[in-house]
């Protein structure tokens, strides 16, 4: 036998108290069954249901078991045999259950039966704990939808849309990889299989503000609008970049368009502009072919243009002016 001094019993009522006192304080239910399936205790939230939903008082609950305390008989059946299998195996048994309260409103729990052994190893009762999960399950439900919804508008927007993180080694130049992207990603950006890619692998030429930008984005925590163009695909981009992670975690949501062919509209708008002036401001014909053949061919990208007038007639062609880069012969 072991003996016990009074500091002991001291200690132990201490820690009695302060375990009735937190199940006093849970909204879980707790309770525990002999091995007979009576309660033999319950705690106050359990209690509290009991007795507004049965107006039962704990003198009027312990010592009963399910179907003595009219349980549904699936109840009775279900809750019977999860206990006798606790019971015969010694292992935990979790479930859950959809019940109605007084009010009608049906609620949801989760729970869990669990054996308590005796110094020496015999099962001398079950525990049980059940938690009101309805608010969760709702909550959780929610934010499937949510993910639902996130997941449709990030697949059918006809934007390109992209997770990336931002690579910052002290060693090496700012890079990128691209963690996610939606269906219209690879379309608007001429880039192929892009996720797990690095950002100089996929566009080696690309402008250093690009890394530069996205890095900003990510450190500073502040979303940015820009317009940019890429070399590789020769495409240009309307981007906006938010910033969606912290400095431990530096990644950047990006939403942009290729805008490349009103980019094209505004530099032909801007070049007839130019030309309109040259007509306007010149009267000699070569004056103008020399100023409207240079910058026809620095627009085009080429290093020649030569002006001609065709006689179909004659089958002739007569070149009136010539222009070409320096270095080039004449």
């Amino acid at each position: 036998m072991t003996a016990h001094t009074p500091g002991d019993r001291d200690n132990c009522e201490q820690e009695l108290r302060a375990l009735k006192a937190v199940l006093a304080s849970t909204q879980d239910f707790v309770y525990v069954f002999d091995r007979n399936g009576k309660y033999t205790y319950i705690n106050r939230a359990l209690l509290d249901v009991f007795h507004r939903e049965m107006g039962l008082d704990e003198s009027q609950v312990l010592g009963k078991n399910f179907s003595e305390l009219s349980y549904p008989p699936e109840l009775v059946r279900k809750y019977g045999d999860q206990l006798q299998e606790v019971i015969a195996t010694g292992q935990s048994v979790r479930g859950d259950e959809v019940l109605p309260s007084s009010d009608g409103e049906l609620r949801e729990y989760e729970y869990i039966f669990s054996p308590v052994f005796d110094e020496e190893g015999r099962l001398e009762a079950v525990t049980g704990i059940s938690r009101d999960v309805t608010e969760l399950k709702d909550t959780m439900s929610a934010l499937q939808q949510s993910e639902n919804l996130y997941r449709a508008l990030f697949e059918s927007a006809d934007e390109g849309i992209g997770l990336l993180e931002v690579l910052d080694d002290e060693e090496g130049p700012i890079d990128i990889r691209w963690l996610e992207v939606n269906e219209a990603f690879e379309e608007r950006s001429g880039l192929r299989d892009p996720v797990g890619k690095r950002g100089r692998e996929l566009t080696p030429n690309a402008d250093e503000s690009w890394f530069e930008l996205y890095r900003d984005v990510a450190v500073s925590g502040e979303p940015a609008h820009f317009i940019n163009y890429v070399e590789d695909t020769d495409r240009w981009f309307d981007v906006q970049a938010v910033p969606a992670g912290g400095l431990a975690n530096p990644r950047v949501a990006v939403l942009f368009s290729d805008i490349t062919e009103r980019k094209r509209r505004e530099h032909n708008a801007a070049l007839l502009d130019e030309l309109h002036d040259d007509f306007a401001r010149l009267s000699d014909s070569e004056a103008i072919m020399a100023s409207v053949g240079q910058k026809v061919a620095e627009y085009l990208g080429i290093s020649r243009i030569t002006f001609s007038r065709i006689d179909q007639d004659a089958r002739l062609m007569t070149n009136l002016y010539d222009w070409h880069e320096d270095g080039l012969p004449s």
